[in-house]
């Protein structure tokens, strides 16, 4: 038995072939406006299990194991993000739920509930969208991934299940990181979202830096970003407490954090008054290089051969 089992159903979202998904429907039905959680590339509804115990006490909360992940079946085709977005339409469709719900987005997720917010901004109310942006990196693990044949994945899932990293069967997780990761772009779609939204990123995400994402919150008009101290790309699980709370807050009065009453280019500013001495244009955050120093000074040397340069072994 895992959380939440007693409150799974399994609803389907296409008749031809028939495909069902397997959905945590948990909290009081008549409290407020649902909250729609959706997963990342590779996990399951459980993810949110802190979210989900934390908010279903007060709320009804709905978190499908996305097609072909989880207990959800696992069709051939339908991996596209406008055709997994029309899963999650359907989903609430089924279970009656017609009234504006929120909807929270980690990783990849995030871009379904930007494609959904775009497409259907009159089954919003708020949009939360968690260690995300408008477009996804593909890093080099990935690369790996795809390039991998799916019998040698097979080998090194039991490991990565255990991880809580890998709910998909191989073929399934390297279509849906193909046909959606690989090539869906929202960078366009951000100013024409009016839906109030909170972007919240982890201040060590190794695969999505803050810098994606604050660009991301920047990109929508009724947008806020929060940073999560000390959490990387699994901020719901690594930060529980305090992803709870921003939503919490979001939730209640859409306002800013306490933590910052201003903009937060002043927070930032307050926080690190070097910045105001550096040249306009300069990044306040750089991502995290992923070579050594010397590389970069080498690199620089040879670009700039004529300026000074410190190089070191």
């Amino acid at each position: 038995m895992t959380a939440f089992d007693d409150n799974r159903v399994r609803v389907r979202v296409q008749a031809k072939p028939d495909v069902r998904l397997s959905v945590i429907d948990a909290g009081p039905r008549q409290a407020g406006p649902v909250l729609l959680f959706v997963q990342g590339a590779g996990g399951h509804a459980l993810q949110w299990v802190n979210q989900l115990q934390h908010f279903s006490q007060r709320r009804r909360c709905i978190a499908p194991d996305l097609r072909g992940h989880g207990l959800s079946d696992k069709p051939r085709n339908g991996y596209t993000v406008d055709s997994v977005t029309e899963d999650l339409v359907a989903v609430l469709d089924q279970l009656d739920i017609h009234e504006p719900v929120v909807l929270l987005a980690h990783s990849a997720g995030g871009l379904l509930g930007i494609n959904f917010a775009y497409r259907f901004p009159e089954r919003l109310t708020k949009l939360i969208l968690l260690n995300t942006a408008a477009q996804l990196p593909l890093n080099r693990w990935m690369r790996l991934g795809l390039r991998t044949p799916s019998m040698l994945m097979v080998l090194v899932r039991p490991f990565l299940q255990r991880r809580g990293r890998f709910n998909a069967p191989p073929h399934i997780f390297k279509k849906f990181v193909e046909k959606s990761v690989g090539r869906w772009q929202g960078w366009d779609l951000l100013p024409k979202i009016t839906t109030p939204a909170l972007v919240i990123a982890g201040q060590r995400d190794w695969y999505v830096r803050p810098s994606l994402s604050r660009r991301t919150a920047h990109g929508m008009p009724r947008a806020r970003i929060e940073i999560i101290r000390a959490a990387g790309h699994q901020s719901p699980l690594e930060r529980p407490a305090a992803v709870n709370r921003a939503v919490e807050r979001f939730l209640e009065t859409g306002l800013r954090s306490w933590r910052s009453g201003v903009d937060e280019s002043h927070a930032v500013t307050h926080e690190r008054p070097w910045l105001d001495q550096y040249e306009k244009g300069v990044p306040a955050e750089i991502t995290i290089p992923d070579k050594p120093l010397h590389y970069f000074l080498e690199e620089s040397a040879r670009r700039w051969p004529d300026q000074t340069a410190l190089l070191y072994r």
